[in-house]
């Protein structure tokens, strides 16, 4: 089968790629704003013939194994790419192979008139699993990466139960803290657990910086963590109905300066300590699904210790508890990314995100309602104001910033900064496990979320990411990517 296709100039607006990195490479970046240059080194095959497997063709409808047999791509993405091959490819006899999920068939089968959309080892970046080792063996743990744990292996198990101590810890001495301090007269706390609390951050603020150690240690009980796991999950208004200690009263005053010092401490050197609000929520994920499939958040650590015991392949994430609310609806970004070369790295952001809000408000009161804390399009489609309702474009997501900050850019000044340099340090830290050659590339759908100071944080990235024609500007907007990955990937075109 070839597809018959006209010429057709290649204008500047439809040009939305931007180039974000070029790793060992000299020749400069086009972003917006900075200049442009125009790129001669890319592969210049051209595709039309399209590569047939079994009864289907794999170009226009891509497959997926599952179970043994074969799942078909949404239906958008099918009829974006054969617009876009149709409109942009003359017959060169060169083949493009598209698939939602490669086995080692697929790069055995290659060759040099054979595009293949995925990179060997792609799985180190787009299995939750493997994000977090691969993010893991960075020199420097990512700040924009939530604390994560993999509970197949016995070393990362104990060092999420450390770190939920630590997180239950400062938990209690922020909230006791500020409530001693907005109500003085009429606080009562459990000072015992709060030495306990203190001490526990002063070690973690040791490990943190040599120079704030102390000599100070406690011998610590498992019934004492028990109890100050449960004083953690006390709200500021139940502190004086609901403790039950000959050990209670208000803090001195010295020491509530020494507690407040080492608020603001820990806040200063650990990022991830602005994940956390009045709760100790973690979020539990198997490793290699999708879609939202068995996620669950919990705050105890019973359960989540329970869980992890039960279905054992699963990794426990640090939940982000204050996000960002639009009509206090949790929310997520959802970033295109598209990789032509691993050696040398050369990444490309779409110049447009969108975003994709939960259908409920967002409750921690209610952590088992998926559709207040997950905003995957598979958990929240059920409804009928889930698909105008679900997302947002990105210029009205400019616009909602500008009316709550009443700044004129705040996407500009403070988040894409932070999107570009999370986008570009994930790649490189996957570069080392990906497998080059020539012909291969690979479009990534990164997730990303913002918490309420406007701190960007990386959730997952995904392989073959679903691309829902639910909207008309998601309509417009895969064909425009889709017509740019073909330009930049096959024609050499990244101006």
């Amino acid at each position: 089968h070839v597809w018959p296709v006209s010429p057709m100039a290649i204008r500047r607006k439809l040009l939305p790629w931007s180039l974000v990195a070029a790793l060992y490479c000299c020749l400069p970046c086009s972003l917006p704003g900075v200049g442009r240059s125009v790129r001669q080194n890319f592969l210049g095959l051209h595709i039309s013939k399209l590569t047939r497997r079994g009864e289907t063709f794999r170009t226009v409808c891509p497959h997926t194994h599952q179970r043994g047999g074969r799942v078909s791509l949404h239906a958008g993405m099918r009829e974006a790419l054969t617009v876009a091959m149709h409109e942009l490819l003359p017959d060169s006899g060169a083949n493009l192979l598209w698939v939602t999920s490669d086995d080692q068939a697929d790069y055995d089968s290659l060759n040099s008139t054979t595009y293949f959309n995925h990179f060997e080892n792609h799985r180190q970046l787009t299995t939750k699993l493997g994000l977090h080792r691969t993010l893991k063996g960075c020199p420097e743990s990512p700040a924009w990466f939530p604390a994560c744990y993999d509970f197949e292996r016995d070393l990362e198990q104990s060092a999420f139960i450390q770190n939920y101590r630590r997180f239950a810890a400062f938990i209690v001495v922020q909230r006791d803290v500020r409530s001693s301090m907005d109500n003085p007269q009429d606080t009562s706390c459990r000072l015992d657990l709060l030495r306990l609390a203190q001490s526990t951050l002063q070690q973690w603020a040791c490990e943190l910086d040599a120079s704030q150690c102390k000599k100070e240690t406690q011998e610590v009980t498992d019934s004492m963590w028990a109890e100050l796991f449960e004083y953690a999950e006390l709200g500021p208004a139940s502190l004086d109905t609901e403790l039950d200690s000959s050990d209670r009263g208000a803090i001195p005053a010295e020491q509530l300066q020494r507690m407040h010092s080492l608020v603001k401490l820990i806040t200063s050197l650990c990022p991830q300590a602005s994940l956390l609000h009045d709760r100790n929520v973690w979020i539990v994920k198997p490793h290699a699904k999708s879609k939202g499939f068995a996620i669950k958040c919990m705050q105890k650590l019973s359960e989540i210790r329970r869980h992890g015991i039960i279905w054992i392949e699963v990794i426990a994430q640090k939940y982000v508890e204050r996000p960002l609310l639009i009509d206090s609806r949790k929310f997520d970004i959802r970033q295109w990314v598209l990789i032509t070369s691993v050696e040398p790295l050369r990444v490309f952001l779409f110049s447009e995100c969108y975003m994709r809000l939960c259908r409920k408000r967002y409750d921690l009161d209610d952590l088992g309602d998926s559709q207040s804390h997950l905003s995957n399009w598979a958990i929240n489609n059920d409804g009928d104001d889930s698909v105008e309702d679900g997302v947002m474009s990105l210029p009205e997501f400019k616009n909602w910033l500008m009316t709550v900050t009443g700044e004129e850019d705040t996407w500009g000044r403070r988040i894409q900064p932070q999107l570009k340099n999370i986008v570009f340090e994930t790649c490189k830290a996957a570069q080392s496990k990906l497998v080059h050659r020539d012909n291969c590339f690979e479009l990534y759908g990164f997730d990303l979320m913002l918490d309420q100071e406007f701190g960007l944080w990386l959730l997952e990235v995904n392989s073959s990411p679903a691309c829902d024609e639910r909207t008309a500007f998601l309509s417009k907007m895969l064909h425009r990517m889709t017509r740019r990955m073909i330009e930049v990937v096959c024609l050499g075109k990244v101006e």
